[in-house]
């Protein structure tokens, strides 16, 4: 993706909760899948749209190690503790794109098994899960993102929450660092917060 292009949709972020529907609604169809704009949908689908598209986004805009991946055709692989409806969401913003290169798949992970996960989502009503989870990783080069009051304390290094009706996101750097991710300065700059010293 073209650098005007990054910086064009990174500016985006800072509009408001429905225009950012209308935004990500267009990528949802673009995948393929149908999207009412209803103004009467439920706001807890608006998010799952809304945070299934950031969720991809975010990994256009940060390195892995090669450690990360078996081998050069290795897929990219989002590992999910959520609903069904919210990894029905991602399917449909994922399809027929790549990360890196590489094919995307999407996996539930609620039996705890992080083999060859690159990204693991922790959705608030699945929360009671990421200690044991936490435990399998240990500072393994994977992306953690949740969307709890204390994600980033809990061991996120990528935490949503809703602000004035607003989908805004906070990051922990000195996390990323230790898991071996490089954040790149565009995903940082839009970020609600970035707790850490050191800037990549």
């Amino acid at each position: 993706m073209a650098r005007t292009h990054r910086s064009e949709w990174w500016r985006s972020a800072h509009v408001n909760f429905y225009k950012y529907f209308f935004i990500f609604a267009v990528i949802l169809c673009s995948s393929g899948s149908t999207v009412s704009l209803a103004e009467n949908l439920p706001s807890s689908a608006m998010e799952y749209q809304i945070k299934a598209a950031f969720l991809y986004k975010f990994c256009l805009y940060i390195d892995w190690p090669p450690t990360a991946f078996a081998n050069a055709n290795s897929p990219f692989v989002f590992g999910i503790a959520a609903p069904d409806s919210f990894i029905s969401e991602l399917n449909a913003v994922v399809k027929d794109h790549t990360i890196n290169n590489r094919p995307v798949q999407v996996r539930r992970v609620d039996d705890g098994d992080l083999t060859d996960v690159n990204v693991l989502f922790v959705a608030r009503p699945n929360q009671t899960l990421l200690p044991q989870l936490l435990v399998k990783i240990q500072n393994s080069p994977l992306l953690i993102v949740t969307e709890s009051e204390h994600g980033l304390d809990d061991g996120g290094t990528i935490n949503f929450s809703l602000k004035n009706n607003r989908v805004i996101f906070e990051v922990a750097l000195d996390t990323a660092n230790q898991q071996g991710l490089r954040l790149s300065a565009q995903l940082l700059k839009v970020a609600s917060n970035v707790r850490g010293e050191s800037m990549p």
